[in-house]
């Protein structure tokens, strides 16, 4: 399918069969859209209201809930209790079970206005190219404001425009779904000024890769904030494409100015960075910008509780690899890492500093598998001794196959080979 064909789409979201056209962000406008055609109605008898809320209530959703449905969608409030409103959220409650419904109508006020079979639709088209997530079958409750036909569309324009693979189309809409909520002319535009700003072809690896890697809601939004955005990130906090890529990627040009300041200036002063380190720092992790000042103070104290490391020590860590400001170290799958690293693989705090790229290495997919198979390795005689140690800190150095090339016994009969299923199999047990 050509991009000419699209030529007279209008720009922004694809109009809703039911409601007004909508622009660029549907959760914002579509909402006050719906709120002014119930406020030109005769707003409803109070006794009318409390029954509803009544329904409402008795469906599991708290008084916190029902405002915030009734607030995006106040027809509700005109509707008939038990002729109108029960039958529908009954079709709704059969379809996710009741516990599901009330967790999720309040994300979706608009819910009830559809059918059950719109969304089995969307979830088996997604399924019939290969996209199944938790996330995508929550997404499909706020996608069936738009026909299918016209997300198949702008699914099949994406995949045109910039050239992708099926799975590479795949992969995109299982990470940012809200996509296929945009026309094709929308999306042509948010490329073209991308495009310009990174100095590329349309359709270049540079273009897929931001695409694809990029902020999830990176051609959600309205195209003529771009420009602006990225142009005062990269004039303040970098240099050049690399600069305008990274806020592309990291969601930067959506701050206000005034507050990405205040959160560089506060960066800043926080690890005593020179103007060339701050930007060095913004370019290569410009989530950082993003991030509420106090997340990343509370970040650092973790860090500093955790780990047995000297601020001078700490502060040219984070400048090493920013990454590692991002990181909570309290959460779960940090606290199972650090335990792992600790105790499995029996290293001190002096060495992880020395080897901090072991902190961000996946646990599951990198850690447990290859420090299993070393352990396998040498209780086979089939690695030193004295050369376990050299490797455990390597362990997150080089793709699957390298290691598997660098570590495979030479033998052709070995028991023992670093494959997939091998991999699959985790060793991430403490």
């Amino acid at each position: 399918m050509q991009a000419a064909a699209y030529s007279n789409v209008q720009v922004g979201l694809l109009p809703h069969p039911r409601s007004q056209q909508h622009r660029h962000v549907w959760p914002v406008l579509s909402r006050a859209a719906l709120r002014a055609q119930a406020n030109a109605k005769k707003p409803p008898a109070p006794a009318k209201v409390a029954a509803v809320r009544a329904k409402m209530s008795q469906a599991g959703l708290s008084d916190q809930k029902i405002d915030s449905i009734l607030k995006a969608y106040p027809p509700y409030s005109n509707w008939d209790p038990d002729t109108k409103l029960r039958p529908a959220i009954d079709l709704w409650q059969r379809e996710l079970g009741p516990k599901q419904f009330a967790e999720r109508w309040p994300s979706a006020p608009h819910l009830l206005l559809h059918s059950p079979q719109e969304r089995r639709n969307i979830l088996a088209w997604l399924s019939g190219i290969g996209v199944n997530s938790d996330a995508v079958d929550r997404s499909a409750l706020y996608m069936i404001q738009v026909p299918l036909a016209s997300m198949q569309a702008t699914a099949d324009f994406l995949q045109v425009r910039l050239e992708l693979t099926d799975q590479a189309l795949t992969d995109l809409i299982r990470k940012s779904p809200r996509y296929l909520l945009c026309s094709p002319d929308h999306v042509e535009q948010c490329l073209q000024i991308m495009a310009e700003l990174l100095g590329v072809p349309g359709a270049s690896t540079v273009m897929r890769r931001t695409v694809i890697s990029g902020y999830s809601r990176l051609l959600f939004y309205d195209p003529s904030r771009l420009a602006p955005g990225v142009m005062f990130f990269a004039q303040n906090y970098g240099n050049g494409q690399k600069a305008r890529e990274a806020a592309l990627l990291g969601g930067a040009y959506l701050v206000p100015r005034e507050l990405l300041q205040s959160r560089a200036q506060h960066l800043q002063a926080k690890l005593s960075l020179s103007e060339s380190e701050l930007r060095k720092m913004a370019t290569h992790s410009p989530f950082l910008l993003t991030k509420l000042s106090s997340t990343v103070d509370s970040n650092i104290a973790k860090f500093s509780s955790t780990f047995n490391v000297f601020w001078e020590r700490m502060t040219i860590l984070y400048k090493l690899d920013p990454s590692l400001l991002g990181l909570n170290w309290e959460s779960k799958l940090q606290v199972q890492k650090v335990k792992f690293l600790r105790l499995v693989m029996q290293l001190d705090d002096h060495t992880l500093a020395d080897h901090y790229k072991l902190l961000m290495t996946s646990l599951p997919k990198r850690l447990g598998p290859r420090f299993a198979f070393l352990q396998q390795l040498l209780q086979l005689g089939l690695l030193p001794q004295e050369e376990v140690a050299s490797h455990v800190v390597r362990i997150y150095k080089h793709t699957d196959a390298v290691f598997a090339s660098n570590m495979n016994p030479s033998a052709p009969d070995s028991p023992l080979a670093y494959t997939t299923s091998f991999q699959n199999s985790g060793g991430t047990s403490c």
